[in-house]
């Protein structure tokens, strides 16, 4: 087993963990759960991103929209982005 192999299943149980997570917290703590788990998704290079939309929607958790996100960053409201941008646009405005 590569490395490669142990990164995607390392995405897959901290995203499982991030899931049970959210369902013991609800409110903000669910966010931040949803953006945790959304970082380690696009950190294991999308490997289950259409799985995480999948219970991510069976969950009734709202997807973030492009436009919302565009406009924090453009009024540079760290803060809104940080909820409504997916954790890879996110971290690339922050540390941009």
């Amino acid at each position: 087993m590569g490395t490669a192999d142990q990164l995607k299943i390392g995405a897959v149980v901290l995203g499982l963990l991030a899931i049970v997570y959210l369902l013991k917290k609800k409110g903000a703590a669910g966010d931040l759960g949803a953006a945790v788990g959304g970082a380690v998704v696009e950190a294991a290079g999308g490997v289950v991103a259409g799985g995480a939309l999948t219970i991510g929607d069976w969950l009734n958790l709202p997807r973030t929209e492009m436009s919302a996100c565009e406009a924090a960053k453009a009024a540079g409201d760290t803060w809104e982005a940080s909820f409504v941008c997916p954790a890879g646009d996110f971290l690339s405005y922050v540390w941009r």
